[in-house]
């Protein structure tokens, strides 16, 4: 870790004139499925680690339920709050529902000293007719209801790279070619 700021870590004060950009490819391919009653993040998370997966994008759900739906929410952060911009809420939805849209990706986090798999999904639910439309962060707890299909396309030639002070189990990285 370096102990001076990367390039990416600085505010975007420049507009489109300072973006980052890491090529990438394409690796091995997955249709995933889980059914009713699994946990479709730690399945995620379970799936990534024995397949010894650092990258992959989640996407293209095409079958799928929740009951319930952990949603974790964006908001910003209360007075007094000594962070400036983490202030997820979590609500859960108790009704049946469909994911109507699912993408996110997995990567990596430090826990205990060791890297470990992060599932970051962002989805929209709803469809139910107690359950109006929906969407934020995907929460482990989500159930899945019936059956639920997406794909898994691992992502190689990249690594994590950690900001300055990072703090285990939460990360906002960049990534730079291998």
């Amino acid at each position: 870790m370096s102990a001076k700021p990367h390039d990416w870590e600085y505010d975007q004060k420049h507009g489109i004139d300072h973006y980052f950009a890491t090529e990438c490819k394409r690796g091995r391919e997955w249709i995933f499925k889980v059914n009713e009653g699994t946990d479709i993040n730690l399945a995620i998370a379970k799936f990534a680690t024995e397949n010894n997966i650092d990258f992959a994008r989640i996407h293209t759900s095409f079958m799928g339920g929740l009951q319930p739906a952990h949603v974790a929410r964006w908001t910003p952060p209360l007075p007094g709050s000594d962070h400036p911009w983490r202030g997820d809420i979590e609500v859960i939805i108790n009704e049946p529902g469909m994911i109507m849209s699912m993408q996110g990706f997995i990567h990596k986090v430090v826990k205990e000293g060791k890297e470990v798999p992060l599932v970051s999904i962002h989805f929209v639910y709803g469809g139910h007719t107690a359950v109006p439309i929906y969407g934020g962060h995907l929460s482990i707890g989500s159930l899945s209801k019936g059956t639920t299909e997406f794909f898994i396309t691992e992502i190689l030639g990249i690594k994590q790279v950690y900001e300055v002070g990072y703090v285990e189990g939460h990360t906002e990285p960049w990534y730079e070619e291998v």
